[in-house]
C-alpha cells in the first residue's frame, strides 16, 4: 500500500519555508529600502540646509556692501528689504562710539571715570579700583605694578600680563578680577570695545555708559535720552535732530570746564555695521567697523585708520546659524 502523507507532509514543510525566506526577503528589502529613503532625505535636507546658509551669507555679505557705500545713511530703507521667499537683509549701523574703546579708558586721566562706570554696575569701590589698576598694568609697556594693580607675580599663568593694549575683547577676560565686572555685567561686551577713537557718542551710547562716564544724573540722562532723536523718539525719521556737542553737554548738565566734555561726542568718526542675511530658517551675521571719510585716529592707537582716509578696522563673520538658534544665544541686537 502506497502511503503518500509523509511527502505531502514534506512539500507542506519546503512550502512553508520558501513562504518564510520570501518573507523574510521583502522584510529585508522593505528596510533597506526605508533606510535607503532616510538616507536620501537627511541628505537633500542637508544639501537644502547648506544651500540655505551659504545663501544667507550671500546675502549678508551684500548688506555689508549696501552699508558701506559713502551715499548709504542709517536708517536708510534700502539697509532693510524682503526679496520674499524667506529671503531678507537687516542692516544696523550705529557708532563704535557708542562703547568705550577700554585701551583709551584707561588712560591715567580717564581711570576715575571707568571705576565710577564699574560702581555704577554695581562693583564695590576697592574691587572697581583693583580691576581699573589691573587692566592698566596689563596695558602698559612696563613691568612696574600699580597699587592695588597686577603684574607677573600675580599671575598663576607666564607671560601674563602683556603689557600691550587689548587687540579683542577675550584679552579683556584675561586680567586678574575680571570676573567681578563680568558677575554684575554679564553683556559687558554691549559696552566695551577696543575699537574707535575714544570719545563717547552721546547720540548712540546707551544711558548706563553715559550715567556712569559723565557723572550725570540719572533724570538729566533720560531727558537726554527722551530728546535727543526729536520728538518722536524714533532715530533716523523726519524729525531728527542735530545738537551740537555744547548744547548736548548744556543739557545734560555737564559744566565747560569738567575735563569729560573732551572725551564726548555727538558724532562718532568710526561706524560700526552688522548685517543679517536670513534664508529661510538660517541666518547668518557679519560686522564692519571702518573708520568715516577723513576719520583718522591718534597715532597708535589700535584698531584706527591712517589719518586722512576711509579704512577697515575690523571685520567679523560673527555667527552663522538657525533663526532660532541665534535667537536664543542673544546674537543679534536687532529683530529677525
Amino acid at each position: 500500500m502506497n502511503n503518500s502523507f509523509p511527502r505531502k507532509n514534506g512539500t507542506a514543510r519546503s512550502t512553508g519555508s520558501a513562504l518564510l525566506v520570501v518573507m523574510w526577503c521583502i522584510a529585508v528589502m522593505v528596510t533597506v529600502l526605508i533606510l535607503a529613503t532616510s538616507t536620501v532625505e537627511q541628505e537633500m535636507n542637508s544639501i537644502s540646509g547648506r544651500i540655505a546658509r551659504d545663501r544667507a551669507r550671500q546675502l549678508a555679505l551684500a548688506g555689508l556692501a549696501l552699508a558701506d557705500h559713502p551715499a548709504v545713511k542709517p536708517g536708510d530703507p534700502i539697509l532693510n528689504q524682503d526679496f520674499g521667499n524667506g529671503e531678507r537683509i537687516q542692516v544696523q549701523i550705529t557708532s563704535e562710539e557708542a562703547k568705550l574703546n577700554l585701551n583709551l579708558w584707561l588712560a591715567d586721566e580717564r581711570q576715575p571715570s571707568l571705576v565710577q562706570l564699574f560702581r555704577t554696575w554695581g562693583m564695590e569701590r576697592r574691587d572697581a579700583e583693583r580691576l581699573v589698576y589691573a587692566m592698566a598694568d596689563w596695558i602698559d609697556g612696563d613691568v612696574l605694578k600699580r597699587a592695588q594693580g597686577a603684574e607677573v607675580r600675580d599671575y598663576p599663568v607666564k607671560n601674563r600680563p602683556y603689557n600691550r593694549p587689548f587687540s579683542n575683547l577675550d584679552e579683556i577676560r584675561l586680567v586678574r578680577d575680571f570676573v567681578l565686572l563680568e558677575t554684575v555685567r554679564p553683556d559687558w561686551r554691549s559696552r566695551i570695545s577696543v575699537r574707535g577713537q575714544g570719545s563717547l557718542d552721546l547720540m548712540a551710547a546707551p544711558a548706563d555708559l553715559i550715567t556712569g562716564l559723565t557723572g550725570c544724573s540719572p533724570e538729566s540722562v533720560a531727558l537726554w535720552l527722551r530728546d535727543r532723536y526729536g520728538r518722536d523718539g524714533i532715530r533716523y525719521s523726519d524729525d531728527d535732530v542735530e545738537p551740537s556737542l555744547e548744547q548736548a553737554l548744556a543739557q545734560l548738565g555737564i559744566p565747560p570746564a569738567n575735563g569729560v566734555g573732551r572725551w564726548l561726542t555727538v558724532r562718532g568718526p568710526t561706524r560700526r555695521i552688522q548685517s543679517i542675511g536670513i534664508a529661510g530658517d538660517y541666518a547668518h551675521i557679519v560686522s564692519l567697523v571702518s573708520a568715516r571719510q577723513g576719520g583718522g585716529g591718534p597715532q597708535g592707537n589700535p584698531g584706527i585708520a591712517l589719518p586722512g582716509g576711509r579704512g577697515s578696522l575690523l571685520w567679523k563673520e560673527e555667527r552663522s546659524g538657525t533663526v532660532q538658534g541665534l535667537l536664543r544665544s542673544g546674537a543679534g541686537e536687532m529683530t529677525f
